[in-house]
C-alpha cells in the first residue's frame, strides 16, 4: 500500500511538470511570433554612401557656411571679453583663431560657390591701413629710438646711453617702436579685428544673420551685467580665470579696469538697441498727423492711445530686449566710471533723439523714459544710487585725479614733434612716454587715459587721421540710412537701416566722450565688437543703395589686365590678411604659455612688502618658471623685466634668511616669524641697505653686509639681468635706479656714469629715484651733485621734500635743513611733517604750518582739510581734528575721500565702534571701495569704544 501511493504521487508530479512545460513553450512561441524585426539591419556601405549624398544634395551650402562663419566670427568677439576683460593674451589668442577660422569658412564658401569676393569695406579698407602702418613699425630700418627723442625731458642724456653707445658703435637697426613685443601683439590683433571685418561683412547679408550676431554680444553683455552687479553688491572676485588676475583692485565682471568694463557695455548696449529694432519686426510711421489736434486733451489722448496700441502689440521677445536694454545701462552706472556713465547717457538719449526719425517724438520720449525709469529703479534696488550720485557731484571738483591726467597729456605733447608721422610704436606707450614725463605723479602711465593723444603718440598724425577716417565713415553711413530721402527711405527701412543706424551713431558718439578719459578702443575685445556692429551697418548700407548685381557677386568685370586685377584684388587681400594672421598664431601662444607664471611673480613683486612665506615656499619654483618662460618667449620685455626684477627680490630675501640665521629672535610661532622676516624685508630692500653701508656711522654694519651683499648676488645675478635688460631696451622702468645703487657695493666702474644718464633720461620726473640718488652721491662725497639733485626732484614734485628734509638734517644738520629746503605754503608744509620722523624737524614744521593756516592767507581745499584734519591729531588735538572733518562731510555727506580717512583716523586712536560704522557708511556711498569688508571684519573683533560728543562727532555704535 505504502509502495502504491508513493508510486501514484510521482505520477502526479511528473504530470505536473508535463504540462508546465508545455505552458513555457507556448508562451515562448507565442512571444516570439510576436516580436518585432531587428531595428538595426546590417551595416550597408553603399546604403550609408547614397544616405549621405542625400543628405549633401539637399543641404543649403551657401547658407551653412555663411553660419558657421558668422556664429564662429561673432562668438569668439561675445567671449573674448571673458578672459579678465580681453587684455590678457589668451582672450587676444581665442579672438585671433575665431577670425582664422571664420575667415577659412568664408573662403571655403567662395570656393564651392565658385564666387570671389567683391567688396572691401571703408572700415575694413581703414584697418588694412593701420595693419600696414604697424607693420611699417616693425621693420628694423632705424637708429636706436632713444637718439629722435631731442624733445625728451633730458634729451641731452640720450648719447651716453649704454644701449644707444653700443648701437652706434655696431651700426645695427632697430624698429621704430619702443616696445617690439607689444607692437607685434598689437599687429596680430589688427589682423584678427580686420579678417573679423572681411567675414562679418559677407555674413551678415539678411536680417536674421545681423540680429543674431548683434544678440550674441548683447547676450554677453547682459550676463556679465547681472554677474557684476552682484559683484558689487558682496565685492567677490573676477568671475573666470582669477588666478591671472594681477591688480587687488575691485573689478567689474571680468573686467579688472571698470572704466573698460564701460567702454565695453556701451557697445553692448548699442547691440541690444538694434536687437530691440529689429524685433520689433515693422516700422511704425511717425504720428505727427493723427496727433494734430485742435486741443490739448485731444492731442494727449490720442498719443495715450497710439501709445497703448504700440506696447500691447509688443511680443515677449521684445519686452526681453527692453528689459536688456535697461539692465546694460544700470550695468554702465554701476561701472562707477564717471566717464562711462555720462556717455551712457549720451548714448541713449542720442539713440532715442534718431528714434524721433522713425517714430516721431510720441513713441520715442516715452521709450526714453522707460528705459530710464527701469535702469534707476535698478540701480534704486541694488542701493547704487548713491554711489553713482556721488562720481557725478565729484565732476564739478576742479582738483581731482583728472588734473594729473591733464599734466601728463601736456607732457606728451613734445613727443609729437619727435614722432609727428608714424609714432613711437603701437602698444608702446608705457615705455614711450616715460622720457617725456616733466611732472611726477605716484602712477606710471602704462596708458594716456585719453585714447586720442594715445594714438597721436604711438600711431603720429598717420594714425590719427586714420581713426579719424574710420569714425567719419561710421557717421557718414549712420546719418545716410537714417536721414535717407524719400525714394529710398522703403529700401532703408526693409533692411533694417533705420533701426541700426541709431545705435551706431548714438555709440560713436558716447565712445568718442568716454574715450577722451579712458583707451577702450586699444582694448581688443571692445574694439572688435564696435566694428562687429560697423560691418553690419556697412553690408545693410550696400543692401540698400547699392545695385543689387554687387551682392550676388556678378559685378560687370572690366576687360583688361586691370580688370582682371580688381577682380582678383580682394581675393588677394583675404589670403594675405589671413596668412599673415596664422603666422602670429605661434608668437601669440608663446604668450599664453608664459602668462601664468609672469602673473604669479607680478603678484608678489608688486607690492613694496611682499609676503616673505611666499618667497620661502614657492620662490625657487616660480624663478624657474620664470627662466623656463623665458626660454618660450624671448622677446617678451615685459617677461625680461619681470623675470629680472624677481631675482632681486630673491636676493632680497637671501638676504633676510641670512640675517635671521645669525640672530635668531627667540622662540616664536610662525606667524610671528613671518611678521619679523617682512619687517626685515623692507630693511634689507637694496635701498635702505645702501644708505646703511655708505653711511660713516654704520662702519662696522658695512664691513659685514657687503659679504652678504655679495653672496646674494652670486646666487641670484639680478645686476646682470638688470643691466643686460637695459642695453635691450632702456626704456624699461625702475631699473637703472636700482642698479645704479647695486654698482655703489663695489669700486667705481666706468658703467656707474651710463646707468645714471639712462636714470635721467628714462625717468627724468622720478623724484623718488633722484631724492634717493642724491642722498646717496652726498653720502659718497659727491656733495654739490647730491644738492643739485635735491633740487631738480623739488622742481619735479613736492611728495618727497620731507624725505629730502630728513636726510639734509642728519648729513648737514636741522637748521641747514630747514633753512636750505622749507616749504613756502601751508600745504606743503603740513605734507612734509606728516611724512617727517618724530623729533625736532617735525615739531618745527607743525609750528610753521600752524602759523600758515592761522593766517588764512589762502584758499582752502579739499586736500587742506585733510591734512589739517591729520596734523591736529598729530598734535593730540583730536577733538579739533574730527570736528573739522565733521564739518565738511556736513556739507558733503558723499565725500567718499574725506569718509575713508575720518574712518582711519578713528581707527588708529581706537574708536573701534565709530570707525565701523563709518565703513558701513563708505560701503553705501561706494559699495566698489576696496577691503571694505576687510576693515569690518577686523574692527568688529577689536574691544568697543565709540567717539564721544565731546570729541566733535556724534556717532552711535553697532548694536
Amino acid at each position: 500500500m505504502e509502495f502504491e501511493r508513493e508510486k501514484t504521487q510521482e505520477e502526479q508530479r511528473s504530470g505536473r511538470d508535463r504540462r508546465r512545460r508545455r505552458v513555457r513553450v507556448r508562451v515562448r512561441r507565442e512571444r516570439s511570433e510576436e516580436a518585432p524585426e531587428p531595428l538595426v539591419e546590417p551595416f550597408d556601405r553603399e546604403s550609408l554612401r547614397r544616405q549621405v549624398v542625400t543628405r549633401l544634395q539637399t543641404l543649403d551650402t551657401d547658407s551653412t557656411l555663411a553660419w558657421a562663419a558668422l556664429l564662429t566670427a561673432s562668438g569668439s568677439i561675445s567671449i573674448a571679453p571673458w578672459f579678465l576683460g580681453g587684455m590678457i593674451p589668451h582672450a587676444k589668442l581665442f579672438l585671433l583663431l575665431g577670425a582664422i577660422v571664420s575667415a577659412v569658412l568664408m573662403l571655403i564658401r567662395f570656393a564651392v560657390l565658385r564666387e570671389l569676393p567683391v567688396r572691401l569695406p571703408r572700415q575694413t579698407q581703414v584697418l588694412l591701413a593701420l595693419v600696414l602702418l604697424v607693420g611699417y613699425q616693425l621693420l628694423p630700418l632705424w637708429d636706436h629710438l632713444a637718439t629722435y627723442m631731442s624733445h625728451a625731458v633730458n634729451a641731452e642724456e640720450a648719447s651716453r646711453i649704454p644701449a644707444v653707445v653700443q648701437a652706434v658703435e655696431s651700426g645695427e637697426r632697430f624698429p621704430s617702436t619702443t616696445m617690439p613685443s607689444e607692437t607685434r601683439q598689437a599687429f596680430a590683433q589688427l589682423l584678427a579685428i580686420t579678417l573679423l571685418s572681411l567675414v562679418l561683412v559677407e555674413s551678415v547679408s539678411t536680417s536674421a544673420r545681423a540680429a543674431t550676431a548683434a544678440s550674441l554680444l548683447a547676450i554677453s553683455g547682459l550676463v556679465m551685467s547681472v554677474m557684476a552687479l552682484g559683484q558689487r553688491m558682496d565685492s567677490t572676485a573676477v568671475l573666470f580665470r582669477n588666478d591671472l588676475k594681477i591688480s587687488d583692485s575691485p573689478p567689474f565682471g571680468c573686467f579688472v579696469n571698470p572704466n573698460n568694463a564701460a567702454g565695453w557695455l556701451l557697445v553692448c548696449l548699442a547691440a541690444a538697441l538694434f536687437v530691440t529694432g529689429a524685433f520689433l519686426g515693422r516700422t511704425v510711421e511717425p504720428g505727427g498727423n493723427t496727433l494734430r489736434a485742435r486741443t490739448a486733451g485731444e492731442r494727449i489722448s490720442l498719443w495715450l492711445v497710439t501709445l497703448m496700441r504700440f506696447m500691447g502689440g509688443l511680443k515677449p521677445l521684445q519686452v526681453g530686449a527692453v528689459l536688456a536694454s535697461a539692465t546694460l545701462l544700470a550695468a554702465v552706472a554701476g561701472t562707477l566710471s564717471r566717464a562711462g556713465i555720462a556717455s551712457g547717457l549720451v548714448l541713449i538719449v542720442v539713440f532715442f533723439f534718431c528714434r524721433t526719425e522713425v517714430q516721431g517724438r510720441g513713441l520715442s520720449l516715452p521709450g526714453l523714459i522707460i528705459v530710464a525709469g527701469m535702469s534707476s529703479l535698478l540701480l534704486l534696488f541694488l542701493e547704487l544710487d548713491t554711489a553713482v550720485y556721488s562720481e557725478l557731484a565729484t565732476l564739478k571738483d576742479p582738483v581731482s585725479a583728472t588734473t594729473i591726467r591733464f599734466l601728463h597729456w601736456w607732457d606728451m605733447l613734445p613727443a609729437v614733434l619727435d614722432f609727428p608721422f608714424f609714432g613711437s610704436g603701437a602698444g608702446a606707450y608705457r615705455y614711450s612716454n616715460l622720457p617725456y614725463a616733466g611732472h611726477f605723479t605716484m602712477q606710471w602711465f602704462g596708458h594716456a587715459d585719453n585714447q586720442f593723444l594715445e594714438i597721436l603718440v604711438e600711431s603720429g598724425l598717420v594714425g590719427l587721421a586714420l581713426l579719424g577716417l574710420g569714425v567719419w565713415f561710421t557717421l557718414q553711413t549712420s546719418m545716410q540710412l537714417l536721414w535717407a530721402e524719400d525714394d529710398n527711405a522703403y529700401q532703408v527701412r526693409r533692411y533694417l537701416g533705420d533701426r541700426v543706424s541709431g545705435p551706431i551713431l548714438a555709440l560713436i558718439l558716447a565712445l568718442s566722450m568716454q574715450n577722451f578719459f579712458d583707451f577702450s578702443f586699444s582694448i581688443p575685445a571692445v574694439i572688435a565688437s564696435a566694428v562687429m556692429l560697423v560691418a553690419i551697418q556697412e553690408r545693410i548700407r550696400e543692401q540698400a543703395f547699392s545695385d543689387e548685381l554687387v551682392f550676388a557677386g556678378k559685378r560687370p568685370v572690366r576687360a583688361g589686365v586691370i580688370g582682371k586685377l580688381c577682380r582678383f584684388f580682394p581675393l588677394l587681400v583675404w589670403l594675405i590678411v589671413l596668412s599673415s594672421g596664422v603666422l602670429q598664431v605661434p608668437a601669440t601662444w608663446r604668450s599664453v604659455k608664459v602668462y601664468s607664471v609672469w602673473a604669479e611673480a607680478r603678484r608678489l613683486t608688486s607690492t613694496p612688502r611682499p609676503s616673505t612665506a611666499d618667497f620661502r615656499d614657492r620662490g625657487d619654483e616660480i624663478l624657474a618658471g620664470l627662466e623656463e618662460a623665458l626660454e618660450v618667449y624671448p622677446e617678451g620685455e615685459m617677461l625680461r623685466r619681470t623675470h629680472a626684477i624677481f631675482l632681486q627680490a630673491m636676493a632680497t630675501y637671501s638676504i633676510v634668511q641670512e640675517s635671521m640665521s645669525a640672530s635668531p629672535p627667540p622662540d616664536a610661532d610662525r606667524l610671528i616669524l613671518d611678521q619679523r622676516e617682512r619687517e626685515r624685508y623692507s630693511d634689507y630692500s637694496i635701498r635702505p641697505l645702501c644708505v646703511r653701508f655708505l653711511s660713516p656711522e654704520d662702519a662696522d654694519f658695512s664691513g659685514a653686509i657687503r659679504g652678504v651683499f655679495q653672496r646674494s648676488v652670486e646666487r641670484y645675478q639680478w645686476p646682470a639681468a638688470y643691466a643686460a635688460e637695459l642695453r635691450k631696451n632702456p626704456f624699461a622702468r625702475g631699473l637703472a635706479a636700482d642698479l645704479f645703487t647695486a654698482l655703489q657695493f663695489q669700486p667705481a666702474t666706468e658703467h656707474e656714469d651710463g646707468v645714471f644718464a639712462n636714470l635721467l633720461f628714462n625717468e627724468p620726473a622720478a623724484s623718488q629715484h633722484l631724492s634717493y640718488v642724491g642722498h646717496l652721491r652726498v653720502l659718497s662725497g659727491q656733495v654739490e651733485h647730491g644738492l643739485s639733485l635735491w633740487d631738480l626732484a623739488l622742481q619735479y614734485s613736492e611728495e618727497f621734500r620731507a624725505e629730502i628734509i630728513a636726510a639734509a638734517s642728519r648729513e648737514f644738520g636741522a637748521n641747514y635743513a630747514m633753512q636750505r629746503y622749507l616749504p613756502e605754503s601751508f600745504e606743503y608744509t603740513s605734507q612734509a611733517a606728516l611724512r617727517s620722523a618724530p623729533g625736532p624737524v617735525r615739531d618745527e614744521l607743525l609750528n610753521i604750518a600752524e602759523q600758515k593756516w592761522a593766517a588764512g592767507s589762502f584758499e582752502i581745499s579739499r586736500n587742506d582739510i585733510q591734512l589739517r584734519a591729520r596734523t591736529l591729531i598729530m598734535q593730540e588735538r583730536e577733538s579739533e581734528g574730527f570736528s573739522i572733518l565733521r564739518d565738511a562731510l556736513d556739507e558733503a555727506p558723499g565725500d567718499v575721500p574725506h569718509r575713508v580717512l575720518l574712518a582711519e583716523l578713528l581707527e588708529v586712536r581706537g574708536y573701534n565702534d565709530s570707525a565701523y560704522r563709518e565703513w558701513e557708511r563708505i560701503r553705501e556711498f561706494d559699495p566698489g571701495y576696496p577691503r571694505i569688508s576687510e576693515h569690518l571684519d577686523r574692527l568688529v573683533r577689536l574691544p568697543a569704544r565709540t567717539l564721544s560728543r565731546d570729541a566733535g562727532l556724534n556717532l552711535r555704535g553697532r548694536q
